[in-house]
């Protein structure tokens, strides 16, 4: 039996078209099957962004030595302190800045625009009686004992005298804050400690 071969005529490229559609069809299932693939998260575009709130300030927290924190920054530029001294640190620096203006050792931020500011006069001697010269009245501020037997004020008005009221007896004087300690009959005629400004008051 005679077997006969079919030769490709010159020119035909039948296979080459063949091979080139198979490959475009592979590429576009390819592509097709990326496109259906499910999305990932991404945080970046599914999520919105947001800015957190601003901390506000605690105005009702005691600050006295110690304290840390935005209430005690807050303070100390309320004290007029800059620089480094506004580290949100309650040291001596912060205590004595406080002393030295409001005539406390502790006080919250609602309190301090209420407290007066100190003004510096001429001590009088201790033992001295005095009475009230201010004629809008003088304000007893509490003395709170320390533990070394020492006194400082409570920031709270805890008794009030009119003008020319005998107010009491000074029994301390505090040269860098204005204030006097002083010894005064409160209710019931129970004989208290408290602060006074020295401003407010003159010998009698």
């Amino acid at each position: 039996m005679k077997t006969t071969t079919t030769t490709p005529k010159k020119g035909d490229n039948t296979y080459l078209y063949l091979g080139i559609a198979l490959l475009a069809g592979v590429g576009l299932y390819a592509m097709n099957g990326n496109s259906n693939t499910e999305p990932t998260d991404d945080l970046t575009t599914d999520t919105p962004s947001s800015t957190p709130a601003a901390a506000k300030p605690d105005l009702n927290k005691v600050l006295s030595l110690g304290s840390r924190g935005l209430e005690v920054g807050k303070l100390q530029l309320l004290m007029g302190m800059s620089g480094s001294e506004v580290d949100g640190i309650f040291g001596p620096i912060t205590e004595k800045k406080l002393l030295t203006t409001k005539g406390v050792k502790q006080v919250t931020l609602a309190q301090y625009p209420t407290l007066p500011t100190l003004i510096i006069v001429p001590v009088l001697p201790l033992n001295t009686n005095i009475q009230a010269k201010n004629p809008q009245g003088v304000k007893v501020y509490g003395a709170v004992a320390k533990a070394d037997g020492s006194y400082y004020s409570s920031g709270n008005v805890v008794s009030t005298f009119d003008y020319g009221e005998k107010v009491g007896l000074i029994k301390s004087t505090m040269n860098a804050s204005g204030y006097y300690l002083i010894y005064y009959y409160g209710m019931f005629n129970a004989l208290r400690k408290g602060f006074v400004k020295a401003s407010d008051v003159e010998k009698i």
